[in-house]
C-alpha cells in the first residue's frame, strides 16, 4: 500500500488540496442554494414539486445532480479523505460507503415519489440531502484536520 500522507507534503500540496476542498464546498452550498429555491427544504415542497414529475424531468434532474453529488463533490473529496489522510482502514471505508448510500438513496427517492409513495420517499429525500451535506462537512473537516493539525510520524 502507497505510505503517501498529506501531513507530510509541501507546504504548495497542503494549500492546494486545501483550495480544493473549499471550492468543493461553495458548489456543495451553490446546489444546496439551487435546492432551497425548489424546495425552502420543506419536506411538502419535495413532495409537491416531485410528485408531478414525469420521467424525462426525472431523468433531467438526475443527469444534473449525480455529477454534481458523486463526481465533482463527493468523489474529489473521498479521494484526498482515502489517499491523503492517515486514519485507519475501517474510518475510510465508512466515509467511502456512507456518502455514496445516500446519494443513492437521494436519487432513488426522487424518482420513487412520483411512482411509488410520495410520503415515505419525500422524507427519503429530505433525510438524504440532509445528511449528504452532513457527510460532506464531516469529510471536509477529518481531512482538513489532518492536513493541517495532526502531527507528522
Amino acid at each position: 500500500m502507497v505510505n503517501f500522507k498529506l501531513t507530510s507534503v509541501p507546504l504548495s500540496w497542503k494549500l492546494l488540496f486545501t483550495s480544493a476542498i473549499i471550492g468543493m464546498g461553495i458548489t456543495y452550498l451553490i446546489l444546496a442554494l439551487h435546492i432551497y429555491i425548489d424546495t425552502n427544504f420543506k419536506v411538502s415542497a419535495i413532495k409537491q414539486a416531485y410528485s408531478g414529475m414525469e420521467w424525462i424531468e426525472l431523468t433531467d434532474h438526475t443527469h444534473k445532480y449525480f455529477p454534481y453529488y458523486g463526481i465533482y463533490i463527493f468523489a474529489f473529496a473521498l479521494f484526498i479523505f482515502v489517499l491523503g489522510t492517515s486514519y485507519p482502514e475501517w474510518v475510510k471505508r465508512l466515509v467511502v460507503i456512507i456518502p455514496n448510500s445516500l446519494i443513492v438513496l437521494d436519487i432513488a427517492s426522487m424518482w420513487a415519489i412520483p411512482y411509488i409513495n410520495a410520503d415515505i420517499f419525500s422524507w427519503g429525500l429530505f433525510l438524504a440531502g440532509n445528511f449528504l451535506a452532513l457527510s460532506f462537512a464531516i469529510i471536509a473537516l477529518l481531512t482538513l484536520h489532518d492536513i493541517w493539525l495532526r502531527k507528522t510520524s
